[in-house]
């Protein structure tokens, strides 16, 4: 089961604590958490080309780019960006929770990269190849994916959470920083990320910024000082993408948003 969200978590870092200090550039800023001398975080957010905040942030998280590997490493950062899923998988409302951390053989083989997704309705995931105009023609026009070409989804929600487990096993695991590019945030909020640590500490909320042009991309991630995040809620968009369905922007009623990569700290087991 996913975490009770609590009314007063959807709120920025600022109002939950967090103290912004002056920084030349708005969307980097480094902030003390409320309560606690230590850690320290920062948070990166971006819209419109989005490609050098997101380079500041995997700077912030490290090298190397561990991806793959199947143990834990001492350092570095993983990614998802849902290219290398096979076709069988793609444009299907079947995509498996756990492929980037399933314990068992699996055919085509499951990637190990210690995050496993989860919905509070058992729900289902997505990948997409055309950006989900196999779903509904407009999409075409709505979203487009970063790191080209698939994108991902709840396909029948808008939330999920992200679970940080030990690489290649069940084992619970803490990352140091989370961030989440999403496509055509129309609305300030619609897409989000709620942070957890361990016992279930509200750790804040990132909002992600509306989209400035018409590739449409947004950026949102942050990065402490020390392991502390165990899970994530995601919120991508107001409702689940559907035939007839419609975008805002395009006549509909609801922000509709989907997700391109996630980029975490390397997991460290929980002992």
């Amino acid at each position: 089961m996913m975490h009770s969200i609590p009314t007063i978590l959807a709120v920025s870092l600022t109002a939950l604590g967090f103290t912004a200090r002056a920084h030349s550039d708005k969307d980097y800023q480094e902030r003390p958490v409320h309560g606690m001398s230590n850690p320290k975080s920062t948070v990166i957010t971006a819209s419109g080309d989005i490609t050098r905040k997101v380079e500041m942030f995997q700077a912030a998280l490290g090298d190397p780019l561990n991806n793959d590997e199947p143990y834990q490493q001492p350092a570095g950062r993983r990614e998802i960006n849902w290219d290398g899923v096979p076709t069988n998988l793609t444009d299907t409302p079947h995509f498996p929770g756990d492929f980037f951390n399933s314990f068992e053989l699996a055919d085509p083989p499951a990637r190990k990269r210690g995050a496993a997704f989860f919905t509070d309705e058992g729900g289902t995931f997505e990948v997409s190849g055309d950006d989900f105009a196999h779903v509904d023609p407009s999409y075409s026009q709505e979203f487009h994916a970063f790191s080209k070409r698939k994108t991902f989804t709840v396909s029948d929600g808008n939330t999920l959470e992200v679970r940080f487990q030990a690489v290649g096993a069940p084992t619970p695991a803490l990352v140091k920083g989370f961030g989440v590019v999403f496509s055509d945030v129309d609305k300030e909020g619609s897409a989000r990320i709620e942070l957890f640590g361990n016992d279930g500490l509200e750790l804040g909320t990132l909002t992600a910024p509306r989209r400035a042009d018409k590739q449409g991309l947004s950026f949102v991630g942050v990065v402490f000082d020390t392991p502390i995040i165990t899970s994530a809620r995601i919120t991508s968009g107001e409702a689940a993408l559907g035939p007839g369905v419609k975008d805002v922007s395009s006549g509909g009623t609801k922000d509709l948003v989907v997700m391109d990569d996630f980029i975490y700290g390397e997991t460290r087991a929980m002992e």
